[in-house]
């Protein structure tokens, strides 16, 4: 009759909430008495279906659950109206779990991941984010009700102790239309002391998390034997990266590690404003919405340098990295051996069957284009390449990969040699030219180098105030001096090329953690070292070819690889693939004497590093 408002605190006490609350909005419909004044309030819900059902495809929290739209096969997250569940913590940020977070979540998991869920959206609402304590901005939420098996799960989370009833204002309408029924499970959680309500204090978990530990590399290093003394490790996939890389946490060791699927490469998502490779989004929500919080069993082969376990995965029993290569979903990687694989033939049958059928990856696939370009590429192969060396010393060390050899020049003369790559200071009046000489970008010029005072051919790279950045052509360094150290080259001696050569070390990468080290390697082993490189490819004015100490003896390159310093690429041109097979053994040795790169297990070839 509109004469009362009902009591939120006291409303719980009695078992006709639901009857009074029915019997208050017929008064508020009507405008009766104390409601004459009322005004229905605005939906918030924004445009979608207020109402569907749908798997079940990710339990965020005790909470919150992600559920896909039949419709439009889009996943709607979904938090739980009027409930709050214990807030989970992140090991990469150093917070823990509140008391009972995790179970909360794993009953929504073991109650409903994968599983048809009705769903009815009520309300959106502005949450605020805060980061360092202050309020940064706010992000939009919506609540709804989600009911499997006609089971309401936050009246079932709330029923076993593991969440609380958020408490609304008299006039909020934003609530859950079962909120009296929410209220009455708190309370008999309560009376029960169930979970947030016991008095007891709440079990402590401890789970071991090996990719945020400060060296994963390592940790994952010491985990491994451990792991692989069982042929298979039951785990739990927690999320996924993408569609050949998850999250996997093993109850029985209380350990959460990432996996790569061995021996497949699935297309990336862009990073950094970078574009999707071709792909990407349709394989990730494939595996997303098959294993996302399923049990799995993972089969550990090795570990890579990323801290990341390498292996097998498979659910119910079926290798999930077969199923991608069949579905054209995954490739495998270049220039891995099928033999290293334990399922290595099976996994090229099915990716030759997603090819025939133009699947996924390769629906623009070309088999006949493949063909010629093989062909052609066994062509170039069988042609004999010209054998080019050349004979100098290394002068300047760039980079892990690049440096310079100092030639000597044909046919030099005295006076030719002392402009060729020789101090210049002693003939600085016959060098110079009458006319003053301004410094330019690009200039060629002579430059005095600090270390000894004298003058040297240079090429002016840039000019900063009172300074200019050159390098010396004759030996390939770089420094950066006063203008005023910087004076006209005679016209004969600019006419000379210069005698510094920038050599590309062929056929090898570095991964990116370990270039400084191999940086050092190459400059122990080579700077001012009396070498003969052999020419294979020319990129500009750089040349791409092997280091030798002497010809018909072994590399720089493969000594390189063989001690671990550098790794293949992936991709080895046909032309180059005879020297490959020689570095190919080398890069063996180091793998398997667990040397350089290899120390903490695979080197993770989706970080390509630097390369040829």
């Amino acid at each position: 009759q509109g004469y009362a408002k009902i009591v939120e605190w006291s409303i719980a006490l009695t078992k006709l909430g639901p009857e009074y609350r029915k019997a208050e909005q017929q008064a508020k419909d009507a405008r009766m008495r104390v409601w004459k004044d009322y005004v229905p309030p605005q939906s918030t819900v924004t445009q979608r279906s207020l109402a569907f059902n749908g798997p079940v495809v990710e339990i965020v929290s005790g909470d919150t659950v992600v559920v896909l739209h039949p419709d439009t096969n889009e996943e709607i997250r979904v938090s739980l109206s009027s409930v709050r569940a214990p807030r989970l913590g992140n090991a990469r940020r150093h917070t823990r779990d509140e008391p009972y977070a995790q179970e909360a979540k794993e009953l929504l998991i073991t109650r409903a991941i994968g599983k048809k869920a009705d769903v009815s959206i009520e309300y959106d609402k502005p949450i605020p984010v805060s980061q360092g304590g202050e309020e940064e901005s706010t992000v939009t939420r919506t609540f709804g009700t989600v009911s499997v098996g006609g089971i309401n799960l936050a009246e079932l989370v709330i029923s076993k102790g593991f969440a609380s009833v958020q408490k609304h204002r008299g006039d909020e309408t934003q609530r859950s239309p079962h909120y009296d029924a929410l209220l009455q499970a708190e309370e008999r959680a309560r009376n029960s002391k169930k979970g947030i309500h016991s008095e007891k204090e709440a079990p402590i978990r401890h789970v071991n998390d090996l990719s945020a530990a400060k060296n994963a590399a390592a940790a994952a290093k010491q985990m491994l034997p451990h792991l692989q003394r069982n042929a298979r490790v039951a785990g739990i996939v927690e999320h996924v990266i993408n569609a050949a890389r998850v999250r996997v946490f093993v109850p029985s060791e209380s350990i959460t590690f990432t996996l790569g699927l061995g021996g497949i490469r699935a297309p990336q998502t862009g990073r950094n404003g970078a574009p999707d490779e071709p792909f990407a989004k349709e394989s990730l929500s494939y595996v997303r919405r098959m294993l996302m919080q399923r049990a799995v069993d993972v089969e550990i082969e090795n570990a890579d340098r990323s801290g990341a376990m390498v292996g097998a995965l498979l659910f119910h029993g079926d290798d999930v990295a077969l199923d991608l290569l069949e579905k054209g979903m995954a490739r495998l990687r270049d220039n891995l051996p099928i033999h290293r694989l334990p399922r290595g033939d099976l996994y090229e049958k099915a990716e030759a069957r997603a090819k025939a059928t133009r699947a996924g990856l390769w629906k623009t696939y070309d088999p006949e284009a493949e063909k010629k370009a093989a062909e052609a590429e066994e062509a170039d192969a069988a042609t004999p390449a010209r054998e080019e060396f050349f004979d100098g010393v290394v002068t300047h060390v760039e980079d892990e990969l690049h440096l310079y050899v100092q030639v000597d020049p044909a046919d030099a003369t005295a006076d030719s040699m002392r402009a060729w790559g020789g101090p210049t200071a002693a003939a600085a009046a016959a060098s110079a030219s009458d006319e003053p000489f301004v410094p330019r970008r690009g200039a060629l010029c002579e430059a005095k180098f600090a270390a000894d005072g004298e003058y040297y051919r240079a090429q002016i790279q840039s000019l900063q105030g009172g300074a200019a950045s050159v390098q010396f052509i004759d030996f390939g360094n770089i420094d950066t001096v006063p203008t005023s150290e910087v004076r006209a080259i005679k016209p004969a001696d600019a006419k000379l090329p210069p005698r510094a050569r920038r050599v590309q070390l062929a056929l090898l990468r570095v991964p990116a953690d370990a270039r400084a080290d191999a940086y050092r390697y190459v400059g122990e082993a080579l700077m001012g070292a009396q070498v003969v490189v052999q020419v294979f490819a020319r990129e500009g004015s750089t040349v791409v070819g092997t280091v030798l100490a002497r010809r018909g003896e072994p590399s720089f390159n493969e000594a390189m690889l063989r001690d671990g310093a550098a790794v293949l690429p992936k991709r080895i041109p046909r032309r180059l693939v005879p020297l490959s097979a020689t570095f190919k053994e080398a890069q063996e040795e180091a793998r398997s004497a667990r040397a350089g790169v290899w120390e903490y297990g695979e080197v993770d070839s989706d970080d390509e590093g630097s390369a040829l």
